[in-house]
């Protein structure tokens, strides 16, 4: 799987709240992880390996030039 797309509720990637929210899980380098969650809208993975993965809530993150090339990195890692 190079990314999982779905809806979300805010409390599951920790955001007060109980909307749902549209996620993307992504899978990094392990050394990525932390810096990247230091991010505003990138969160430890909801249901996948917090070690390589990261949850990207795209009603918040606005990096989309960055987005495109986490999502290529991931697809690079699984594929």
């Amino acid at each position: 799987m190079v990314w999982n797309y779905y809806e979300c509720s805010r409390s599951k990637i920790r955001i007060n709240g109980t909307a749902e929210n549209y996620v993307i899980d992504l899978k990094v380098q392990k050394e990525l992880v932390g810096l990247l969650q230091s991010k505003k809208g990138i969160f430890p993975a909801y249901h996948m390996n917090k070690e390589h993965w990261i949850s990207v809530d795209l009603d918040i993150y606005e990096n989309f030039k960055e987005l495109k090339g986490l999502i290529d990195e991931s697809y690079d890692l699984t594929s």
